[in-house]
C-alpha cells in the first residue's frame, strides 16, 4: 500500500523543496514500486532523494549535493544517504555521512519478508508487553 495523500515520502520531498526555494513547481509524481513496500531496505526513502534529485535537474535549480542532503533530513532518516549513494557510515538521525572508499568483498543475501517491517516490529512490542503481564508466556 502506498499512501497518495500528504503522508508520501515522495510528496513530503516535493513539499520540503518548494519550501526551501519558496517556489511551487506545480508537478505531478507517479511512482511505481519494484520493491515490496515496508520490506526495510529503503525504497521510500531513495523514492524521496530520487524525487530531490530529479526536480533539481528538471529545474536545473542547481543546489549541489550537500544542500540537498540539507532539506533531505528533514524528510526522514535514510533520504541524504541516497542523495550521494554509494557505501557510507550514517551517524546521528542521518544529517552526518561519510563515505567509505575500500571495496568489501562478500556475497550479500537478501531477504525480504512477506509482513512489512513496521508490522513485524509492532507484533514483537505485544508480544513483549505480553510477556511481560501474562503468565501464558512463562
Amino acid at each position: 500500500w502506498i499512501p497518495i495523500d500528504n503522508s508520501n515520502i515522495c510528496y513530503k520531498a516535493y513539499s520540503a523543496l518548494c519550501h526551501e526555494l519558496n517556489q511551487d513547481f506545480g508537478v505531478k509524481i507517479s511512482l511505481e514500486k519494484r520493491i515490496p513496500v515496508g520490506s526495510g531496505i529503503g525504497g521510500g526513502s531513495a523514492n524521496a532523494a530520487a524525487t530531490l534529485i530529479g526536480l533539481n535537474l528538471l529545474y536545473n535549480l542547481g543546489l549541489n549535493d550537500k544542500k540537498l542532503e540539507s532539506i533531505a533530513v528533514n524528510i526522514g532518516a535514510d533520504v541524504p544517504f541516497f542523495i550521494r549513494g554509494g557505501t557510507q557510515i550514517g551517524q546521528e538521525t542521518g544529517g552526518k555521512l561519510s563515505p567509505i572508499n575500500k571495496k568489501f568483498e562478500a556475497a550479500i543475501l537478501l531477504v525480504i519478508p512477506r509482513l512489512s517491517i513496521i508490522f513485524c516490529i509492532s507484533v514483537i512490542r505485544i508480544m513483549h508487553v505480553y510477556h511481560k503481564n501474562d503468565s501464558i508466556f512463562r
